[in-house]
């Protein structure tokens, strides 16, 4: 049997590169606190009124009248389910002030995850013919969440390229290179839920 002689023919290489970083913070926000959650907001300084109830003002300043909510307490007939859902995501608040303030402090880890890899071969297969060919690959994850829980950003990257060439010698004065290359690239950031 015959055995490859790769020897001053055929040269390759692979490299993977990775990363993993992590970015700390302290966020600060305001969430609904116990009373608000139930339709009380007696604690707030500013008047709340109720949008179904708005006339034209025949005075005319201002050209809309509302009426106020009775102590700042709206009633639970007036709420949207769709709010009443997304109550269930809110943490409560860690810390006291006076409404309105930021009542609720909390440390967010922002995660960067990425992987790189790439190999090539050169290869002669006559004093006459060379091939030729590389890969590269690239993923990252980057993901930004938020202070309320389900409510960030999440990031994608995914990348491909590959190409090849051939060269051939006619003559010492004629040669030709046929390449072709393939590259797709992939991005992606939308709302940590939609994943």
């Amino acid at each position: 049997t015959k055995s490859y002689q790769g020897t001053d023919r055929s040269f390759f290489y692979v490299r993977y590169q990775g990363g993993r970083r992590r970015t700390g913070s302290i966020g600060q926000g305001q969430v609904p606190t116990e009373k608000e959650r139930n339709g009380d907001f007696s604690d707030w300084p500013t008047q709340l009124y109720d949008p179904l109830s708005s006339v034209a003002n025949p005075g005319g300043s201002p050209p809309v009248i509302r009426k106020p909510f009775p102590n700042n307490q709206i009633p639970s007939s007036l709420w949207a389910p769709q709010s009443k859902n997304l109550l269930a995501y809110f943490p409560l608040p860690n810390s006291t002030c006076a409404l309105p303030c930021n009542n609720f402090t909390r440390g967010i880890t922002t995660p960067t995850d990425a992987d790189g890899y790439s190999g090539r071969l050169d290869h002669n297969i006559t004093t006459g013919d060379r091939l030729y060919g590389q890969i590269l690959q690239y993923d990252e994850h980057a993901p930004l969440p938020s202070l309320i829980p389900l409510s960030g950003n999440d990031v994608r990257t995914h990348t491909w390229f590959a190409s090849l060439s051939w060269t051939h010698l006619f003559s010492p004065r004629t040669l030709n290179e046929a390449r072709a290359g393939f590259n797709r690239y992939y991005f992606l950031q939308g709302y940590e839920t939609a994943f």
